[in-house]
């Protein structure tokens, strides 16, 4: 975790919609699109820029919204161009409200993972949490996803309010030989979900993984430390706790990795680092979706414009370093 001069080679998040049929408390408005849209990016566009994200040497790719399986014919669109680029390296986030009906026609493509979200197996709580009662749907399309061999992982946010429910989960998924990643409670500036301000949402439902290491370490013995491919991102712990599937923690306490554009941000040093770039779903590229002063919209942009954007945009990767003491975020 030494301080670098090699560029990260950030992943491309295309966001497919910022709508979302789940309302997570503690997510922000428009998910990961992170604002509201005027009209969604022709199709064509969102495929004009995945090849000049892969000509720009960009070899992975996140499919996220927003729920991205309200407009599934997008969603396969984009995983039809990226197998015909020949890549592979492709992660489809989504609640899962409705992959039970689609998992033929995922099992067509080529991806890495199919990363279905799941934060309580209690539905009174899954419906306090995503004010949606479709608990059932969620498990019938994380079963139908599993029983089609298709590369799964199972997404839990946790925090203090389902914290508890962890290890229920976790027996689900050491039953269906399922993998999960536990993920942190993120700290948004631009929480709404609830009447309290983001700081005391934060800080009244942390919940800090540590909590769970001993028990975990006598059940599967100690973690391996893993990181993103290029070592972007945060460090985590794995666990094997099946056959096939993986126990990992993203815990943002043991720091990030950030490039010399955090340094000019009002959030650095942020939870999560920089490793990714992101295009919403109307057309916005950027380097960070916190940096909202760093954007372009390609929507009726020439190639030449957005291949330069690309550029310029990766370049903000240049510089990469690591952080370990991010503790005391977001205070």
């Amino acid at each position: 975790m030494n301080d670098s001069n090699k560029p990260i080679i950030p992943a491309f998040y295309i966001n497919v919609t910022e709508k979302c049929n789940m309302k997570c408390e503690y997510c922000p408005t428009y998910g990961e699109n992170w604002e509201s849209t005027d009209g969604l990016l022709e199709i064509r566009s969102v495929l004009e820029a995945i090849r000049i994200a892969h000509k720009n040497g960009i070899e992975s790719f996140r499919i996220s919204g927003g729920e991205p399986m309200i407009f599934p014919d997008r969603v396969f669109a984009i995983l039809s161009e990226l197998n015909k680029l020949g890549i592979s390296d492709i992660i489809l986030n989504t609640n899962g409200f409705n992959s039970y009906k689609y998992t033929m026609e995922l099992a067509q493509y080529k991806v890495r993972k199919i990363k279905i979200s799941l934060d309580t197996l209690n539905r009174q709580k899954f419906k306090e949490i995503t004010n949606l009662d479709k608990l059932n749907d969620v498990i019938k399309s994380i079963l139908s996803i599993k029983k089609a061999g298709l590369p799964l992982e199972l997404n839990m946010v946790v925090f203090k309010k389902n914290s508890e429910d962890f290890w229920e989960i976790l027996d689900f998924c050491i039953e269906h030989d399922i993998s999960i990643k536990l993920l942190d409670l993120v700290y948004y500036d631009i929480l709404v979900r609830n009447n309290e301000t983001p700081i005391n949402y934060w800080n009244r439902e942390y919940f800090r993984f540590e909590n769970y290491l001993p028990e975990l370490e006598r059940r599967f013995g100690k973690p391996k430390l893993v990181r993103l491919s290029n070592d972007r991102g945060i460090p985590m712990f794995e666990y094997n706790i099946g056959d096939t599937a993986i126990l990992c923690l993203k815990d943002g306490t043991l720091g990030s990795t950030y490039a010399d554009v955090c340094r000019t941000c009002e959030h650095f040093p942020c939870q999560e680092g920089l490793f990714h770039m992101s295009l919403s779903a109307e057309g916005n590229i950027t380097p960070c979706r916190l940096r909202r002063d760093l954007t372009l919209n390609i929507k009726n942009q020439t190639n030449t414009t957005i291949e330069k954007e690309f550029d310029s945009t990766i370049k903000a990767y240049q510089n990469p370093f690591f952080i370990k003491n991010t503790v005391d975020f977001p205070i």
